[in-house]
């Protein structure tokens, strides 16, 4: 696989100017993490504001783990200043918690967190679901590049081979599975259990379609902004589906209550729970969907999205013992798009020749005009387009075996602008 060094550093401009900052479930909990966490509006706006200032290739990862921005740049600092400034963060806790990656490390960080390494249920493949979300957002801004979509779509093959060719996401291990385990396994009688979901994007609809399984569907209901979005589902299983002006009512009929809304500002307030009332709240969203000042009531137990990951089973144990086979899978393709970076530098420097040549040619070609004998001067084309071809296609052949030096010597004789590729 090819290497960044600092003897060739400077023939990969482009990708040296790649880089990532952002934080996640490893360096804060979910308390401090929800306060960098980004809106779908807060991405948009993001991007829009580093493109205005000349950042290109820029992704944006928003999940319950993790807050990610990806971008080339050469003003690095600045670009973290402006996300900053957005979500009107703490810089100096952000500064101290965060994680910020260059060049190869930086596109080995998006392999491993594609692959499922840094999940905080491990080996969780909804994060490959979550890039290609974020990298549909970036095309829809006009933010990416070549660079970006073929590392996104190396990444999305990667996940593709670890998922068919080991066994590092067996088992039904998920955020949304673990919080219904949890369910059953905190109740003798879970049968008997009332139980509303609130929020159904993907979690929520996960967590519905593991519950179902264990419990009555009659002792299930859900609430939703739209409710025409949970008919569907609601159908599927015989469930009641009820709009969010139903959430007090039916907390006041539920022994548990599961959260999902993704709502940027907690929806479920203390208000909303009866005096005395017995209650088991699980808050899967970041930022919490749940207020802070619940978490005092004496018969109320809630549980957050980090709470909720660790209670883990076997199957995780069979996951670890895979990372091996995941780890050469990762070796394998990073290197693959590594080598599509020194053919890409290969490309570019052929064109470079061979736009020398074709000036040349321009210029012969105006003074051939000026002959009597014009009517060549179309044929003199062709064939002088011929022999650019040719030896073109002989020199890319040959610089495919040199050296870093040696190409910086073909980059000289040419005058080739080696910042431009």
């Amino acid at each position: 696989m090819g290497q960044l060094t600092e003897k060739n550093q400077y023939l990969y401009a482009g990708l040296a100017q790649f880089s990532v900052f952002g934080i996640s479930h490893n360096e804060l909990p979910a308390s401090s993490r929800e306060g960098f966490s980004l809106s779908s509006d807060q991405q948009s706006t993001l991007i829009s504001s580093l493109k205005a200032v000349s950042c290109e290739n820029i992704m944006v990862l928003s999940t319950c783990n993790r807050t990610e921005v990806y971008l080339k740049t050469n003003a690095f600092e600045s670009a973290k200043s402006q996300y900053l400034e957005l979500i009107d963060g703490d810089t100096e806790s952000f500064n101290s918690s965060c994680y910020n990656k260059h060049g190869l490390d930086a596109v080995k960080h998006l392999f491993e967190v594609s692959a499922g390494l840094h999940s905080q249920i491990i080996g969780d493949f909804e994060i490959i679901g979550q890039v290609r979300k974020a990298f549909k957002v970036s095309k829809e801004l006009d933010s990416s590049g070549s660079f970006l979509e073929r590392l996104v779509n190396s990444a999305t093959q990667m996940s593709k081979r670890i998922k068919n060719q080991t066994e590092f996401s067996s088992g039904v291990t998920s955020t949304a599975y673990a919080a219904v385990r949890h369910v059953r396994n905190s109740y003798a009688a879970v049968e008997d259990l009332k139980i509303s979901i609130y929020g159904l994007g993907k979690i929520g609809r996960n967590v519905c379609e593991n519950l179902v399984r264990h419990i009555p569907a009659e002792n299930v209901r859900i609430l939703n902004r739209s409710i025409e979005k949970a008919m569907e589902l609601a159908k599927k299983y015989s469930i009641d589906v009820f709009g969010e002006d139903m959430l007090k009512p039916s907390i006041e009929l539920s022994n548990v209550l599961i959260v999902a809304t993704g709502a940027s500002s907690p929806t479920v307030l203390k208000q909303m729970i009866p005096e005395n009332k017995e209650l088991l709240i699980i808050d899967l969203g970041i930022p919490r969907n749940v207020h802070p000042d619940i978490d005092v009531l004496p018969n109320v137990t809630v549980l957050g999205v980090d709470e909720i990951s660790k209670q883990n089973d076997d199957t995780l144990n069979q996951r670890m013992s895979e990372i091996d086979k995941v780890n050469t899978i990762l070796s394998e393709d990073m290197g693959k798009f590594v080598d599509w970076m020194e053919s890409r530098k290969h490309a570019s420097a052929i064109q470079a020749i061979k736009s020398n040549f074709k000036d040349f040619q321009h210029k012969e070609l105006l003074k051939a005009k000026k002959n009597p004998k014009d009517k060549k001067v179309k044929n003199e084309l062709v064939i002088s387009d011929k022999v650019i071809n040719r030896i073109t296609g002989q020199i890319f052949a040959k610089l495919k075996g040199l050296d870093d030096k040696e190409l910086e010597t073909v980059y000289k004789l040419f005058s080739l602008d080696k910042d431009a590729l």
